[in-house]
C-alpha cells in the first residue's frame, strides 16, 4: 500500500509537539507558510524551543514543501470555511489537494476545525494530532536528540503552569491575610509609608507580572472577581447597588478581561493554546 502523506499545521505542532517524532518514519511534511508563521511569533515564551525543535525535526526528515502557487477555483468567494481561512491555511490546503490529484494518499494534521471542514469538503482527510499519533509509529533508530528536546520542553510547559498556578496561589492566600487583619496594618502606617509603599508595591507588581506573568493574569482574574463582588456585599441588595457600585462592579470586570488577555498571551505556543483557542473563540 503507498505510504501516506501527512501535512503538518502549526496547531498540531504547538499543541502535540511529539508529532515531531515521526520524522523520518513517516512522510511527514510542512509547508514553508506554516514555518514562516511560527517564525513570526518570535515574542512568545515557547517560540525559540519550538523553532530548535522544528530545525531538528527537518535534519531528521521532516519535508519543507514550498509555498505553492494559488490555481483557479481553489477559493470560492461564496465558500464561508474559505473565506475564514488564513493565508497559511490556505496553503496547507493547496499542498494536500496538490498531492491528491497525484493520486498520493494524504492526510492534515490540524485542530483547525474551519480547515477540517475545507478539506474533508474535498475529500482530503484530516487527523488531530492524537489520532496521528495513534496511526503512525517511531523510527527504531530515531532522532535521540530530537526525542528528547521534545519530551523535555513537554515536561517544562507542565512545570511551568504548575509554578505560576503555586505562585497565584500563594499570592491571593497573601491578599487574603491582608484583607482580614487589614485595620490593624493599616493603622500603623502615615501618609509618608503610604505614599512611598504605594510605589514600592506598583514596581513589585509590575516585577511580578514580569517574571510569572500566568501567575499575575489568575490573581487579576482572582482580584477582579473579588472587586466586583465586593460591591453587594454584605446585604448582596441590587437595589442597593449606586453609581459607585457600578464603577465598581464594571472595573473588577475590566481587571478580568485584563488578567484573561495576560493568561492568552501566556499559552502561546503552548500545548494549552488550542483548548484556550477551543474555549474563547468557538466561531471557528
Amino acid at each position: 500500500m503507498q505510504q501516506a502523506i501527512y501535512v503538518l499545521d502549526s496547531s498540531a505542532i504547538t499543541s502535540k509537539p511529539e508529532v515531531l517524532n515521526r520524522a523520518g518514519a513517516t512522510s511527514l511534511v510542512v509547508p514553508e507558510a506554516v514555518l514562516s508563521e511560527m517564525q513570526g511569533r518570535r515574542n512568545g515564551l515557547w517560540s525559540g524551543r519550538l523553532g530548535s525543535l522544528l530545525s531538528q525535526a527537518i535534519k531528521a526528515g521532516l519535508g519543507v514543501i514550498p509555498n505553492p502557487m494559488p490555481v483557479a477555483g481553489d477559493f470560492a468567494p461564496q465558500d464561508r470555511d474559505a473565506r475564514m481561512l488564513s493565508g497559511a491555511d490556505l496553503d496547507i490546503a493547496r499542498v494536500a489537494l496538490a498531492f491528491a490529484s497525484e493520486g498520493k494518499r494524504v492526510g492534515v494534521v490540524t485542530l483547525d476545525s474551519v480547515l477540517r471542514r475545507y478539506l474533508e469538503a474535498r475529500s482530503v482527510s484530516t487527523f488531530s494530532p492524537e489520532e496521528f499519533l495513534e496511526k503512525t509509529s517511531v523510527a527504531e533508530k530515531g532522532n535521540e536528540e530530537l526525542k528528547a528536546a521534545v519530551e523535555q520542553l513537554s515536561n517544562d510547559q507542565v512545570s511551568y503552569l504548575v509554578r505560576n498556578v503555586s505562585a497565584a496561589v500563594l499570592a491571593m492566600l497573601v491578599f487574603a491575610v491582608f484583607w482580614f487583619f487589614r485595620e490593624p496594618l493599616l493603622n500603623t502606617l502615615n501618609i509618608w509609608s503610604t505614599v512611598i509603599g504605594l510605589l514600592v508595591l506598583g514596581v513589585a507588581f509590575y516585577s511580578f507580572r514580569q517574571r510569572q506573568r500566568l501567575a499575575y493574569g489568575l490573581c487579576e482574574v482572582a482580584f477582579g472577581w473579588f472587586g466586583a463582588a465586593i460591591a453587594f456585599w454584605p446585604t448582596f441588595n441590587y437595589q442597593s447597588v449606586g453609581v459607585t457600585g457600578a464603577i465598581q462592579i464594571f472595573g473588577g470586570l475590566y481587571v478580568i478581561v485584563r488578567g484573561l488577555d495576560n493568561i492568552g498571551k501566556c499559552v502561546v505556543d503552548t500545548r494549552f493554546e488550542s483548548k484556550w483557542i477551543w474555549a474563547f473563540k468557538s466561531i471557528k
